[in-house]
Formats: structure tokens, C-alpha cells, sequence
């Protein structure tokens, strides 16, 4: 696994995960929603990592459940929710 697709709102904290991973020689896409996610489907994703609540019109969960239909690979979930 060396291909990670970000989806996520918070650009700063996309940076922070972004920069520790291309540290660690791992290919990392990011998007702030499922729509500018879209031109990476033709690369070949081997995880994504997906916030919960991207914004008041899209969740994780809707997003989760999209990329599902069409691919077989992980899914980690972030959130700052308590």
C-alpha cells in the first residue's frame, strides 16, 4: 500500500497528514470533497482516508458508501468529534 486518497475539509490538517506521509515515500492525493476526489479514481487507490463530516451537504459515511460501490480497498476514518 503506497497510494493514499485525503478526503477532507480541513486543509490544515490535510497538510499535517499529507506531509507525514510523503515522508514516509507514500503517494498521497487530497480533495476537500468527493467531487474533486473524482479525477484520482483513474489512479490506482490502494486506501483512502475520509473524514466524517466533510461539510453541512456531504458526511463520510455517503462517501464511504460511494467509493464501496465500485472499489474493494480500506477506509480509515477521521473525525474531530469527541
Amino acid at each position: 500500500m503506497n497510494t493514499i486518497l485525503m478526503i477532507d475539509d480541513d486543509v490544515k490538517y490535510m497538510k499535517v497528514i499529507y506531509d507525514f506521509l510523503t515522508k514516509r515515500n507514500f503517494i498521497v492525493y487530497c480533495a476537500t470533497s468527493f467531487a474533486n476526489a473524482f479525477p484520482y479514481r483513474k489512479e490506482v487507490i490502494d486506501c483512502v482516508i475520509l473524514d466524517i463530516k466533510i461539510s453541512e451537504d456531504e458526511n463520510g459515511y455517503d462517501i464511504c458508501k460511494k467509493i464501496k460501490s465500485e472499489l474493494n480497498i480500506p477506509i480509515i476514518f477521521v473525525s474531530n468529534y469527541d
